[in-house]
């Protein structure tokens, strides 16, 4: 993902950016290193125990995104109740939870995204 992904997103600005990511041991290897700065990024790790704290995602996206796809799946769910009786015990299918997922990222608001930043310490 750092040679395809991070590499396709990363060329589309002029200057290097920051990947920031947990202290797990593959992370630490000399081949990650070399990947992410061919990607023109700047490679810095949260240490062990401060993931909660210091990445953006734990720090305000997390709560946000699962509470609005948990509301998705109740409101599948009542329906598939109302359907089929309480008595129904089947799950989504992959398609729909694609959506859900989908619907969820999008109302994460930016300023959200924002505000995790700062409050991370990072402007």
């Amino acid at each position: 993902w750092i040679n395809t992904g991070l590499g396709e997103y990363s060329s589309r600005f002029p200057h290097a950016g920051l990947l920031l990511i947990d202290a797990f041991k593959v992370h630490q290897t000399a081949v990650t290193a070399r990947a992410v700065a061919a990607a023109g990024m700047h490679l810095e790790f949260i240490p062990a125990g401060y993931t909660s704290q210091l990445q953006v995602l734990d720090v305000a996206v997390n709560k946000p995104f699962k509470q609005f796809i948990r509301e998705a799946y109740n409101l599948w769910l009542s329906g598939q109740i109302e359907r089929h009786g309480a008595a129904f015990n089947g799950r989504p299918d992959r398609s729909a939870v694609t959506l859900w997922v989908e619907a969820a990222w999008d109302r994460i608001d930016v300023d959200t995204i924002i505000n995790g930043w700062r409050k991370v310490g990072i402007n």
